[in-house]
């Protein structure tokens, strides 16, 4: 079954835990941490100020049309990957395409969800074994268009992230799979090693024991006449366990539910080629951005 679909990603934004820790993760009017607010007022014994009566709101106007899923033209959608360690170093790129902090390459870590914030997850990275532990938590950022990263909390999961920039821009790669056993503690996220989410911006080539492969082929050019305005590219998905497999292409904007007919992957996931252009406008340099999620199951 194929469906397509249009989106936008979620604004980037700065975040607070109940716990006191926070995130900033671009400069912007948050002035601090922690503590509580405390908004100036008049006192008990004051009357309040007359209020201005509220302007009118200029009346609400229609959303734009969607552009068709696999339009060819230049688009500037992208995926958001970010992550932050418990000692405050930073990875992974900005809206705007630069890095966020020093490149890393097989970076990798282990720890259980203990919250979820939208598209945000801080995953505490204490092992069962070490009671008393003071949390050691990271905190993950995934979103883009259409994509709704669910990981139960209690899943234990290993984090695995490549992140590089160069003159071409920023770019960066995540795959986040459950781990059904701990030193003894079960996983809320099954009993099998699957794959909970994998995303990419600006890289393409797939991490290192991969469930699956990513390869481009030409869509379309946007002028056969001016090759100089860019072209469109489709994203072919193969299941790396399954030699016989053929995979599924995609094009870009559009996604696509896929049963890859192996046991690795989840029976059916959905796929979606956020970003496979070259050429102008591109905001990011780099050119390929992707998600790929288990199908819910309602």
């Amino acid at each position: 079954m194929k469906r397509t679909r249009r989106g936008h990603g979620a604004a980037a934004a700065g975040i607070t835990s109940g716990a006191g820790l926070c995130v900033l993760w671009l400069a912007g009017s948050a002035a601090g941490c922690g503590g509580s607010v405390v908004v100036d007022g008049p006192r008990a014994d004051e009357e309040p100020p007359v209020q201005p009566p509220p302007e009118e709101e200029p009346p609400v106007q229609p959303p734009p049309e969607e552009e068709p899923a696999g339009e060819c033209a230049g688009t500037s959608d992208r995926v958001d990957i970010r992550l932050q360690l418990p000692d405050g170093s930073l990875h992974g790129c900005l809206p705007t395409g630069a890095a966020l902090g020093p490149g890393i390459d097989g970076f990798g870590l282990r720890g259980t969800v203990a919250l979820q914030q939208g598209d945000i997850f801080f995953i505490d990275e204490c092992p069962p074994s070490m009671v008393g532990c003071m949390a050691q938590v990271t905190t993950v950022r995934v979103s883009g268009p259409g994509l709704v990263p669910r990981l139960p909390l209690g899943t234990i999961v290993d984090v695995t992230l490549r992140a590089t920039a160069d003159e071409e821009g920023c770019g960066a790669q995540i795959e986040i799979r459950n781990v059904p056993v701990w030193e003894g503690r079960m996983s809320a996220g099954g009993t099998a090693p699957t794959l909970l989410l994998a995303a990419a911006d600006g890289v393409l080539n797939e991490i290192s024991g991969s469930p699956f492969a990513v390869a481009v082929s030409p869509d379309c050019m946007i002028d056969p006449e001016d090759p100089a305005k860019g072209s469109v590219f489709a994203l072919q998905f193969f299941d790396v366990a399954n030699p016989a497999d053929q995979g599924i292409k995609v094009r870009q904007g559009e996604w696509v539910e896929w049963r890859p007919g192996s046991l690795v992957l989840e029976p059916i996931w959905r796929v979606r080629n956020v970003r496979a252009f070259v050429g102008e406008p591109s905001r990011f340099g780099r050119s390929w951005a992707y998600w790929v999620e288990p199908a819910p199951n309602d």
